[in-house]
């Protein structure tokens, strides 16, 4: 089969499991990828009439107001040649943080010190206090 369909990007792909939702995390090239999935919010956002797209956009709002690494642009995604940003494009998850190969270790820390220890904590209760809103 041909790696460009869809489904096989996600072939190798690792998951990791929280209370909150998971990650799934692939590699693309010169990147790794983490795909940022919140099952409950979405679930909260999914019996209010919403949908994923809903989930999507007031996640990265709130996580735009939280870190710097955050862009809408995809060109300077592309182009990155160190570090690591997170972008509004995840064809399943909420967001995508997108990591330049050589950055690897800096990026789980940070991850694990400001993203799961700090601020997904931080979105999800707010978003969830207000799930009944058109957040």
């Amino acid at each position: 089969m041909n790696d460009t369909y869809p489904l096989n990007q996600y072939n190798s792909a690792e998951g990791y499991e929280f209370t909150w939702g998971h990650i799934q995390e692939r590699r693309a090239e010169r990147y790794l990828v983490l795909d940022f999935c919140f099952n409950q919010l979405l679930a909260h956002y999914l019996n209010t009439g919403r949908r994923l797209n809903d989930v999507q956009r007031a996640v990265f709002y709130e996580i735009e107001r939280r870190v710097d690494c955050a862009t809408r642009d995809i060109i300077p995604v592309l182009s990155m040649s160190e570090g690591w940003k997170i972008i509004p494009c995840s064809t399943f998850g909420v967001f995508s943080l997108v990591i330049y190969f050589t950055e690897e270790r800096e990026a789980r820390e940070w991850v694990v010190d400001t993203l799961l220890n700090n601020v997904i904590p931080t979105v999800i209760g707010k978003l969830s206090a207000n799930k009944s809103n058109n957040t």
